[in-house]
């Protein structure tokens, strides 16, 4: 009997060893999410497009939003549009230094830098006139626009070709029975 309480007591070391092996790594991967969240996630940021922000704009007015996109348009002094493929959106950065990162601006020849701003977001905001903007936070490149080549299209040139015979024809066919009338 003696020899049965020592395997049963081993057994149960064994168990109780093994669980707290799996709860001590439990406890470490829990531990090194968090450390990684509070790390490489802005407090409270909320990822958005542009339809969330513009279907449901008291939900997100004035808290910290992330929303990604295409730098478009123009720079006008401290105003960049980012386009998310739906909508585009006014940012406002304070620091216009941040708006030198910027290469490309999408447009018809050219496709737009990526970004991702970090910034608080305002339905009505009271220092642009009521307009819906984000005052970017923090602005990063993710990706460098680029040129677009939009080759010649040799096919509308004669379809061209062909409708301006077709007009000219039907004018002179026109002219010629106007005159024998």
């Amino acid at each position: 009997m003696t020899n049965d309480k020592i395997q049963m007591t081993n057994k149960l070391i064994k168990s109780q060893s093994l669980n707290y092996l799996l709860i001590k790594r439990f406890i470490w991967v829990l531990s090194f999410g968090f450390w990684i969240s509070i790390l490489i996630l802005p407090a409270n940021a909320a990822q958005v497009s542009s339809t969330d922000l513009l279907n449901k704009p008291d939900l997100y007015n004035g808290k910290i939003v992330i929303f990604e996109g295409e730098a478009v348009g123009d720079i006008l002094e401290n105003w960049i549009n980012v386009n998310d493929g739906n909508n585009a959106i006014g940012i406002f950065v304070r620091e216009k230094i941040a708006l030198d990162e910027i290469s490309y601006l999408g447009d018809y020849k050219k496709v737009g830098d990526k970004l991702k701003i970090t910034g608080q977001f305002n339905k009505a905001c009271a220092e642009h006139g009521g307009d819906l903007d984000i005052h970017a936070e923090h602005l990063e490149v993710t990706a460098l626009g680029h040129p677009i080549n939009h080759p010649f299209d040799l096919s509308k040139l004669y379809s061209l070709l062909i409708l301006l015979g077709v007009t000219v024809f039907v004018y002179i066919i026109k002219t010629i029975l106007h005159k024998k009338k």
